[in-house]
């Protein structure tokens, strides 16, 4: 049972993170888009850390690839973060609010008010991601302060359950006369003429002198944020995994010992009859295998059912982000394997020596 419940414990622990994991790159991945382009300033790894001059966008109008029929193909945003109470603990979070300088229609086009209505251009209004809205109670009809200004929230809209319902969107210009930057754009947004006329505008943008900003492609350019940050989520959570999986190999091995030493006459017994060294612990292994199976299965089932679907915020460095944990069979499948490979590694040795005994010397020890 102690080598059960080690390994039930590594088990579920590690199907936690990566439901975690999973969660947090399926709303990086699921906000993106392939006919849209991501403008940048150059040398910006995120629209956070970009800021872009007012010329670019007059430079961008003729730009070939465009979707030149459709109404405002070219959206340039604001991005400012602002302390809200979270709904739980009360405790504060930083979140990403958006400002559009056109209302939402092509860029960041997986939209839908799912209740109230769509903020006012010129007027102190906003609305906020579904997820977002859930967890810190900023439903319709609440009100946010941004840098001490008073925004009401006019409704709450839905985006494929992607990391767009962790923010708040805006009108640009009410939201940077708050914090005191009417004119800052960090990010345009372009809607392509179809996904093939990507390449034609990152030619234009490459080749006009002056024109220091990257284009992106929507998808691939969030499939990258969310890429980075599942490594941030992943990489110090297995260090500590791994860390107990060694406790748990440990233990299986401090098992197995024990659980040879009370059987020792019976192991000696089958060798005296004709089985072999290499038999005996070889079955051996096999026991600290299905013991490792056995917890991996139970901490995988109880982990599953406990964290499927659950919700929760956390933080990529500088907002907050509202998400989904996803349970998916392939996890459980693997933390099942893997718990039977650290009971397989406890056995080892404990089978190795016992298969090292001598036989005579065993039996007149019992």
């Amino acid at each position: 049972m102690a080598a059960v419940v080690g390994f039930a414990v590594v088990a579920g622990v590690l199907v936690t993170v990566m439901a975690l994991a999973s969660g947090v790159y399926n709303m990086w991945r699921n906000a993106g888009s392939d006919d849209i382009a991501v403008v940048l300033q150059k040398g910006a790894f995120s629209e956070m850390n970009s800021q872009l001059d007012a010329s670019v966008f007059s430079r961008l109008v003729q730009a070939p690839g465009m979707d030149h029929g459709a109404k405002d193909p070219i959206s340039p945003q604001l991005l400012v973060t602002t302390d809200l109470p979270r709904a739980s603990d009360g405790q504060m979070v930083s979140v990403l609010v958006r400002g559009f300088v056109h209302l939402p229609q092509t860029a960041n086009q997986v939209l839908a008010v799912s209740s109230g209505r769509m903020f006012r251009s010129g007027v102190e209004e906003v609305i906020a991601g579904r997820k977002l809205a859930s967890l810190l109670d900023v439903g319709d009809g609440k009100s946010i302060d941004i840098n001490h200004h008073p925004f009401r929230v006019v409704g709450v809209f839905e985006s494929n359950s992607s990391v767009r319902e962790s923010e708040i969107w805006g009108d640009a210009s009410t939201i940077g006369d708050a914090v005191g930057s009417p004119r800052q754009i960090n990010v345009a947004y372009i809607k392509l003429a179809s996904p093939h006329d990507y390449g034609k505008l990152a030619a234009y943008i490459a080749s006009v002198p002056g024109l220091d900003v990257n284009a992106y492609r929507e998808s691939n350019y969030l499939q990258r944020q969310g890429a980075q940050f599942k490594k941030i989520i992943l990489i110090p959570s297995l260090v500590v995994i791994a860390l107990m999986a060694i406790a748990a190999i440990l233990a299986a091995a401090n098992t197995m010992q024990s659980s040879i030493q009370a059987r020792l006459k019976e192991l000696a017994t089958l060798r005296a009859i004709g089985f072999g060294a290499g038999c005996v612990a070889f079955g051996l292994i096999i026991e600290a295998g299905m013991l490792g199976c056995l917890g991996g299965t139970t901490g995988s089932i109880l982990a599953g059912a406990i964290f499927q679907n659950v919700s929760g915020i956390t933080s990529n460095g500088t907002n907050a982000m509202a998400f989904t944990m996803v349970v998916t069979p392939t996890a459980l499948l693997g933390t099942v394997m893997f718990s039977v490979l650290i009971g397989i590694l406890g056995g080892v040795w404990p089978a190795v020596v016992a298969a090292r005994e001598r036989v005579s010397e065993a039996l007149r020890r019992t």
